[in-house]
């Protein structure tokens, strides 16, 4: 009985941990303000964010090199937000 309980943990620890893939590489943004619902926060191939998605959206995609938009769902490729406005500034 006992194995089978600890089957049935890792199973279900399974399936939550491998539906999502968070990356946290790109720390900076493009601009100070906030995505909306489906809008695009992240395009593909580049290192900075558009905007940033409120804190019940997640900015997700496909995969690595896809547009990445705001979305409820916690699923598929994750772009981390966590930090703080980060602003580029253009190097003269």
């Amino acid at each position: 009985m006992k194995s089978f309980l600890i089957v049935i943990l890792v199973m279900v620890i399974y399936v939550t941990a491998s539906n999502a893939f968070v990356d946290k590489t790109v720390k900076s943004f493009q601009a100070e303000r906030t995505c909306g619902y489906n809008e695009i926060c992240k395009e593909e191939f580049h290192k900075i964010f558009r905007c940033k998605c409120p804190s019940y959206l997640y900015c997700r995609s496909q995969g690595k090199y896809y547009n990445a938009v705001c979305s409820i769902t916690d699923s598929g490729y994750i772009w981390s937000q966590e930090r703080a406005f980060e602003l580029t500034r253009s190097k003269k």
